[in-house]
């Protein structure tokens, strides 16, 4: 009586497996994997097949997926690329580890499964399984994230944000909208903010696919774009840069807007407002306005203190001091808190002044909300070197 390679299978005692017909490994490896996940001490994985090389395992996947559609199949390529080279992996060998790695820490081992890698791939060395599965990011319907909290991850974990989402490993913050392509993800999804129930639950997202406008039903874990070796390298570098870069970019553009203003550059401050402002008002009503205050003052520096970015946007201190014409004719400054909001990956427009759009924007962002809610400018004059606050929007006595 014939007997199954399975019962043959012991810890520690190879098995050869000799005379198995082209095209057939696949029924081989499909029936080892049942047989071995229907053993009391069944493994997670039940079958872990080392290839050759990548094309080879590309076919036995493909075989598998013919003979044993039921079965749950991982593939884990090799780099392809040579260590410490000049070029890096390609994000879609990166994404397939992270895939594999991701589901691997994550594996409850109910029912067969099959494992599929290389030789190259099981030479190099992996990040740790705590680490990987701590690295993931779950969303799915009903789940509490907060917006900073995501950005964070997202650009902690080798995301590049961009305009506009095209390649697996990028993300756009769009007001509320998080549009995301994470590896082992076949389409571009978005995390969607429900506004009404962010004021309550401090920032619930609906997880959908772009190109069917319909919600996902079960849950989506987005994966790193990278493979983290050291968790303090992991978790500092990126972040850091990330932050300093939109500070540097906040304050540029609060700079840039103060010296058009000082200059007279009216037409170029409307130009780098954002677009919903733009929409509320023409330019020529815009520039005719400031014109008309041309006389009460003359701007002379800004102040640019403390710079809290999250996400799509940004709030900073800043002090302008500027020379008061009459009934004053004496120094003043003007303590504003600017809110600056990104419409375009690295473009910040400064929308303090325009409530609607800042609200817009902070509703879709509760906990920053919370931190610092739209404050009303403070004006100061200086009598005999003492600032003295007056109301602002006051004209004088």
């Amino acid at each position: 009586m014939a007997r199954s390679p399975a019962e043959l299978l012991h810890p520690g005692r190879p098995l050869t497996l000799a005379g198995v017909a082209d095209g057939a490994a696949a029924l081989v490896v499909a029936d080892l994997a049942r047989a071995i996940a229907a053993r009391a001490d069944a493994p997670k994985t039940s079958v872990v097949v080392v290839c050759r090389d990548a094309p080879r395992m590309g076919e036995l996947s493909r075989a598998l997926e013919f003979f044993a559609p039921e079965i749950p199949v991982l593939e884990f390529p090799a780099w392809d690329c040579l260590p410490y080279d000049r070029v890096s992996p390609h994000p879609s060998a990166v994404a397939q580890r992270m895939l594999a790695l991701s589901r691997l820490a994550r594996s409850k081992g109910r029912g067969p499964s099959i494992l599929l890698t290389t030789v190259n791939a099981a030479l190099q060395r992996v990040p740790p399984r705590d680490l990987v599965a701590g690295q993931s990011l779950s969303a799915a319907p009903g789940n509490v994230l907060d917006m900073d909290g995501i950005v964070r991850w997202l650009a902690l974990n080798g995301f590049n944000r961009a305009s506009t989402v095209r390649d697996p490993g990028e993300y756009a913050v769009r007001g509320g909208i998080i549009d995301l392509f994470a590896p082992g993800m076949d389409l571009e999804a978005a995390l969607t903010s429900l506004l009404d129930e962010c004021r309550r639950a401090g920032g619930t997202f609906d997880v959908y696919f772009m190109d069917r406008a319909e919600p996902v039903e079960d849950s989506r874990a987005a994966l790193p774009e990278s493979e983290p070796g050291g968790l303090e390298e992991a978790t500092t570098a990126p972040m850091a840069a990330e932050i300093d870069r939109d500070e540097s970019e906040v304050r540029a553009a609060i700079q840039r807007v103060f010296d058009q203003l000082k200059s007279g550059q009216y037409e170029a401050v409307y130009d780098g407002l954002p677009s919903s402002t733009r929409a509320r008002i023409t330019k020529d009503r815009f520039v005719s306005a400031l014109r008309r205050t041309q006389n009460l003052y003359q701007l002379d520096r800004i102040e640019i203190g403390a710079i809290r970015v999250s996400g799509n946007i940004a709030v900073a201190d800043t002090t302008m001091y500027a020379h008061l014409g009459k009934p004053f004719d004496t120094d003043g400054k003007l303590v504003v808190q600017q809110y600056l909001i990104s419409e375009v990956y690295g473009r910040w427009a400064v929308a303090t002044g325009n409530k609607v759009v800042i609200a817009k924007f902070l509703n879709a962002n509760p906990s920053f909300a919370r931190k610092f809610p739209i404050k009303k400018p403070r004006a100061f004059i200086n009598r005999d070197g003492a600032w003295i606050e007056i109301p602002f929007g006051q004209r004088g006595q």
